[in-house]
């Protein structure tokens, strides 16, 4: 698959090398987050069952940002009309399509987060903090609000403000790049440790699925597609670039904050 649109090499080099360079400048963060504690203490089948509780709403609130990019880079009004560069919005549209409605092997069609929730049932996490969440913004009731529900682990609550915020928000290049350094780009180091503390564990066959999709996906050309999108967005505009590098850091410590409070849950 070709990412790049077609466009001046030497400008496409520069946009490249710029997505390189930050590549770099966050590797220390990259690092400490695969060394992260927390992965140590994911032994036992109670330990994963609170990683779920408070990753879950982190596999939510991944849908607002991916939705943000949606909105802005193709068009989702009537009466349509073409937006943006036709390789951007075939990027950001194939990500949709697989995140919110993947083929998975045995032919069942379901959004990621909808595996995810069917895996914490069948491992026996519970799920009645998220679903009482997303009946609350069914209803009408803001993301702010909801995330006061006494159920929602705080360090999950905290998480979901910061991607909201964002978001919201947040410039486009930002988005991108908490899209991108926060996410797709993360994942591989990041579930690996967690697949490997879940082998041989019946209980966690739907579970280990949604890692092993995430792994070749996020692996592969969702990465990609992420990291080539935040690349366009940016070009050779120095005020995009520190905005993505803002938006990088500030998502890579909120991830680091999320798993030292499952960390400190698993330490009590």
């Amino acid at each position: 698959m070709k990412l790049a649109p077609p466009q001046d090499g030497y400008r496409q080099d520069l946009e490249m090398r710029g997505l390189a360079a930050l590549v770099e400048s966050l590797t220390p963060r990259r690092e400490q987050l695969a060394r992260h504690p927390m992965y140590t203490n994911l032994g036992q089948p109670e330990s994963v069952q609170v990683f779920m509780e408070h990753h879950v709403f982190a596999v939510w609130d991944f849908m607002s940002l991916l939705k943000r990019l949606q909105r802005e880079v193709t068009c989702v009004a009537i009466p349509w009309v073409p937006v943006g560069s036709p390789a951007t919005r075939r990027f950001v549209n194939l990500l949709v399509a697989e995140e919110e409605s993947d083929q998975l092997d045995d032919g069942t069609i379901a959004s990621h987060f909808e595996l995810y929730l069917a895996g914490m049932r069948e491992a026996g996490a519970a799920t009645d903090p998220i679903g009482t969440f997303l009946s609350d913004i069914k209803s009408g009731v803001s993301v702010e609000e909801a995330l006061c529900g006494k159920e929602i682990p705080p360090a999950a609550a905290c998480f979901v403000k910061s991607t909201w915020e964002w978001a919201q928000q947040s410039s486009l290049p930002a988005v991108a790049s908490a899209f991108f350094f926060g996410r797709e780009e993360l994942i591989p180091q990041m579930f690996q440790p967690i697949l490997d503390c879940s082998q041989d564990r019946p209980d966690m066959r739907i579970f280990r699925a949604y890692l092993v999709r995430h792994l070749e996906l996020d692996g592969g050309h969702h990465g990609e597609m992420a990291g080539a999108l935040v690349s366009q967005l940016c070009g050779n505009d120095s005020a995009s670039w520190n905005e993505a590098k803002n938006a990088a850091e500030a998502s890579l410590m909120s991830r680091k904050a999320l798993w030292d409070g499952v960390a400190g849950i698993l330490a009590e």
